[in-house]
Parts: structure tokens; C-alpha cells; sequence
């Protein structure tokens, strides 16, 4: 599965992925209902003068509106947790989609019965045309792994969880629709995108119905030639915004006009904004299968060619003495990841620039005891290799490759697991470091937000703004960029790594330790580091994310320690 982002904003700091394509999209709310037998008229006042401009490039790709089909659906007057922007939302992206040469049907403040009327005259459109667009604003929330989307009345008739099936619209019905094969080519485009993750409506009914505390929307398997967009990313709230639109689509809607950009690099465009907007809290993602190229305004610029140069070469240059490099040999055969002695110290743990976040303080001296870190983030070929000996679930590489990339789409316990099995096969102690240990190894005896200064250098990671080729794209090799003072490589950025601590507002204590009850209810535990991803920000040594122990994504892995046997 792949999330094109994940830069990650807790609470209050960043706790923080398309031609036969599927683009659906959940965003907001609205107001006056409108009839699905005569789709809403767009607003009668002058376009937008970007709108205007934008025509006159889209003239000559606009000779068949009708292969364009999309489906707008705003809804914000709600009874019980009224929204102001979805019809705001749903009017703009109309717009914006009818001047890109779409035939746009717009509901707002609709029933149920009503939304589902307009998703079948939606249906009907969609076997003649070659792309069609779903996009929702609203309420949302997930259940059991399934998405719903709330109409007008859902506030008043959903009781208790089982009503879910029955008052509001499975996402999933809207999937179905837009499955219709609409000609032989295999080249149209579904488009999803759901800004619906305002908030979770039913936090009465919480205590009483497992599994409505979760908050946002799931993910959900993308259809092949599908593209299916979040506001936010999985399992987190969405901002309303103070403004007319949301802040996804306030960006969005700008996006969608400019020539010559690709689906996926206008996606990854709107994430980067509304990040920047919302100091990282709210952090979009996309899922693609498409089978093409899309652009929505004219052809799609071609790429620039790569530079020869432009290649990974691993840094093979050590500080490090053979004493304090090893490998243990494993019982089924072969080594474990290449380990590096770590002395015992004291560090200023937190945010020592005071630019950062609530969560990176205090600022504290905290003490670390001698242990060994992996020198890497564990790859590929070292997971498989466990996966292989035990059974365990293989992780999917997104088609990027395996071997010395890093591991991906791992989850706590995965990661919790494998150092599990190091541990019997090596009868040493493995596990995964506390937060304490990550970033006294990731500052390397350093007091500034990246181990080499406070700046960002080009080629010394990757991630959204490193200046690497991979940037934005997807994981490096493991050791293409140099390593730090205790050579270790990759501890900026890559993949974020998991840590065996728990996940609180401020230090306490609990960043020195380890998890102890693993199956608590509520659970959060700590990543760092920043991935491929993330902005500069967010890779800074001090910076903190949480996620829940079973989530899984494409931009999180993990490196493991070992602890010395006079010390455990």
C-alpha cells in the first residue's frame, strides 16, 4: 500500500497515496439539498480569473466534455455537529472540475436516498466516459475497517454502530459504481478523494460500541487504474478550516488548475501546502493503481532525464574500528544486521533550538548506558530472511525494490517480532531502541537539529526538500548518504523508525524505557527520524511522531539494538 507521505503531527506537534483511475474525494460540507435528478447549477458569477485563463490552455483538450464525468457531493448542515465549509468545498471544486472540462453533478445537503440517486445517474455517465471523479465533503468515520459517509439526517438516526450499515453510505457502494468497465482500453481513470475525516460525531456512543474511538477514515484496497486521496492521513482528523474551504481543498483547487502536472505530483503538492499550513498536523496521502499518466489541465510535461550521475553510491568510508563493528551468527544460517558499539553518555535530550515543538521538551540531560545499534535501518533481505524462517507476513516493497532498501509497511510488532527471533536465534538481547537511545545515536554527540548542523544539506538524506533523487519518490538504499560521528547511516530521514517507548505529550520519563503492557487499550508508541517524505522539519533529531502499534505504512521501519549482557 502506498502512502506518498506521511509526515507525522501528534496532538499538538506532527504527531503527524491513477488512467483506469479511481479518484474519489471526501471533503466537506454544505448547505441548501439539491436535487440528483438536476444536478445543482454552478454558481452564475464570473469564474475565477485563474479558472479563465486555465480554459483558454484547456480549449483544444476540451472537444469531448463528456469523457470527463465527475460527482460532487457537499454536506455540512448536520443537526447535531453542523461543518461550515463542505458546501463551500463542493461548490469550488465543481467549478474548478467543470472548467477542466468535466460534466459535473453537485449535491448538497443531501439524504441518503438522495446521495445514492446521484451515485447511480453518476454510474450511468461513467459507461461513457474515460475519467470519472468522486469527491466527497462532510462527515466520516470508520468501522470495523469500512468507511461511511454521512447525509443529512445520519446525526439523528444513528443510535448505535449497527445503524452505520443502514443510515449512511458504505464507501464502498461509490467504489462499485465507478468499477463499471467504460470501454475496451483499460485506460480510464477513477478518481476518489475523501475530505471527510472532520471529526468523530459519535463520541457519545463510544464508551458503548467498540471501535467507533477510531478516529478518521481506514484505508481502502485501491481498484486497479484507481486513485483513491485523503485529506489527512489514515486514522486522523482533518481541519475544517477557518476560512471559505478546508485546507485541503483551498490547495487542491489551485492545483488542479496548473498545466502540465501529473496527478501524482499535484497530490504530493496539495500535501506539502496543507502540511505547511497547518504546521504539519494534518498531512494528506494518496493511493495509486493507475495504469497511466493524468493531467487535468492539457498534456502532461514529460519528465526531465535523469543524470548519469544521479545514482546511489554506498558510502563505504568508516570511522569506526573493527572492534566496534559485528554481526551475529544466526542459528538457521547467515548473519544478523551489521551492529555498531555505542559508548555510554550523557546528551541534551529535546528541542535544544527552541523552534520546535511542545512535545520535544524539556529539554533534558539524559544518561544512556553502553549498547550496540544497527549501523543501518534493517533492509529487505534481512526481514525476508526472518520472514522465511518463521512464516511471518511479508511486506510489500511498493514495486520499489528490496534487498539493501529498507524495510516498509511493518508494523510495531512486526518490528517487536523480528527482534524477538534475533534474540533466539542469537541468544544475545535484541530489541527496538527506547527514545532515549534513538536520539542520542541519531545526534551523535552533536547539539544541532541535524547531525551535521542546522541546515539542511543536499545528498546527506532523503526527503521532501534533501535534494536527493529519490525525494518525495520513494526509499533509498540504505548507506548512500554519509554517516554520522558513531557511524550510522540514514538516521535522518529514509523511513522512520520505530521505538519501544511509549508515546506521551511531554518527557516524563517514558522515553527512557520500554513498553511494558504492549496490549493497552489507546496505545500509542514513538517513531523518529522522518522518512522520504517528510519535510525538514520533521527529520530533525528532536522531532517526535506516535502511531498505534499495528499500523503499517510505506514510509516506517525500524533499526534494532543490543544490549550488553553485563547490563541487561
Amino acid at each position: 500500500m502506498t502512502i506518498h507521505k506521511i509526515v507525522f503531527k501528534m496532538s499538538q506537534i506532527t504527531s503527524a497515496i491513477f488512467l483506469c483511475g479511481l479518484v474519489a474525494v471526501l471533503s466537506g460540507c454544505s448547505t441548501e439539498p439539491i436535487s440528483p435528478h438536476e444536478p445543482d447549477s454552478l454558481t452564475e458569477a464570473e469564474p475565477q480569473k485563474e479558472c479563465e485563463n486555465q480554459v483558454q490552455v484547456m480549449k483544444p483538450e476540451r472537444q469531448a466534455p463528456s469523457k470527463r464525468v465527475a460527482l460532487v457531493i457537499g454536506i455540512g448542515k448536520y443537526h447535531k455537529a453542523p461543518l461550515e465549509n463542505p458546501t463551500n468545498d463542493a461548490d469550488d471544486m465543481a467549478k474548478v472540475l467543470e472548467c477542466v472540462g468535466f460534466d459535473v453533478i453537485k449535491v448538497k445537503n443531501a439524504s441518503l436516498k438522495d446521495m445514492k440517486m446521484a451515485i447511480n445517474t453518476f454510474g450511468e455517465k461513467l459507461k461513457q466516459a474515460e475519467v470519472g471523479l468522486f469527491y466527497f465533503a462532510g462527515h466520516g468515520m470508520q468501522y470495523q475497517g469500512e468507511n461511511y459517509l454521512f447525509p443529512i439526517g445520519a446525526m439523528d438516526t444513528v443510535k448505535v454502530a449497527e445503524h452505520l450499515q443502514s443510515e449512511t453510505l458504505n464507501a464502498t457502494y461509490v467504489l462499485s459504481t465507478m468499477k463499471y468497465p467504460k470501454n475496451e482500453s483499460n485506460l480510464n481513470l477513477n478518481i476518489v478523494i475523501l475530505d471527510a475525516c472532520r471529526n468523530n460525531p459519535f463520541r457519545t456512543l463510544l464508551r458503548q460500541n467498540r471501535g467507533l474511538d477510531q478516529e478518521g477514515l481506514a484505508l481502502m484496497e485501491v481498484p486497479s487504474g484507481s486513485l483513491i486521496a485523503y485529506a489527512t492521513r489514515p486514522n486522523m482528523k482533518a481541519s475544517d478550516g477557518n476560512g471559505k474551504n478546508s485546507p485541503y481543498v483551498k490547495h487542491l483547487k489551485q492545483e488542479i488548475l496548473k498545466p502540465g502536472i501529473s496527478i501524482l505530483d499535484m497530490l504530493t503538492n496539495v500535501r506539502a501546502a496543507v502540511m505547511q499550513e497547518t504546521s504539519n498536523y494534518q498531512a494528506p496521502g494518496f493511493y495509486s493503481e493507475l495504469n497511466r499518466t493524468f493531467c487535468f489541465v492539457g498534456p502532461c510535461q514529460k519528465p526531465d532525464k535523469p543524470s548519469s550521475s544521479a545514482q546511489c553510491v554506498v558510502d563505504k568510508r568508516s570511522p569506526l574500528s573493527s572492534d566496534k563493528l559485528f554481526r551475529d551468527a544466526l542459528q538457521v544460517g547467515g548473519e544478523g544486521p551489521q551492529m555498531v558499539w555505542v559508548e555510554p553518555g550523557s546528551f541534551k535530550m529535546g528541542d535544544l533550538q527552541g523552534q520546535g515543538f511542545s512535545n520535544e521538551k524539556p529539554v533534558q540531560e539524559v544518561y544512556v548506558s553502553h549498547f550496540a545499534i544497527g549501523r543501518y535501518e534493517v533492509t529487505f533481505a534481512e526481514y525476508d530472511h526472518f520472514v522465511k524462517a518463521t512464516g511471518s507476513q511479508k511486506p510489500d516493497d511498493e514495486k520499489w525494490g528490496r534487498d539493501k532498501r529498507p524495510v516498509i509497511n511493518v508494523s510495531w510488532k512486526d518490528a517487536t517480532a523480528y527482534a524477538d527471533w534475533l534474540t533466539q536465534q542469537t541468544r544475545e538481547t535484541y530489541r527496538l531502541p527506547t527514545e532515549a537511545e534513538w536520539e542520542y545515536a541519531a545526534r551523535a554527540g552533536t547539539e544541532t537539529a541535524y547531525w551535521w548542523g542546522n541546515e539542511i544539506k543536499q545528498n546527506y538524506a532523503v526527503c521532501d526538500g534533501c535534494g536527493s533523487e529519490w525525494d518525495t519518490k520513494k526509499t533509498a538504499p540504505v548507506g548512500c548518504f554519509p554517516a554520522n560521528a558513531f557511524g550510522l547511516h540514514d538516521t535522518v530521514s529514509n523511513v522512520w523508525e520505530w521505538t519501544c517507548s511509549e508515546y506521551e505529550e511531554q518527557y516524563a520519563g517514558q522515553e527512557q524505557e520500554c513498553v511494558d503492557n504492549t496490549d493497552a487499550k489507546g496505545l500509542r508508541v514513538t517513531t523518529r527520524g522522518g522518512s522520504w517524505f517528510t519535510i525538514p522539519k520533521g527529520v530533525r533529531a528532536a522531532f517526535r511522531f506516535k502511531l498505534r502499534p499495528t499500523e503499517r505504512y510505506n514510509e516506517v521501519g525500524f533499526r534494532v539494538v543490543r544490549i550488553p549482557k553485563s547490563i541487561k
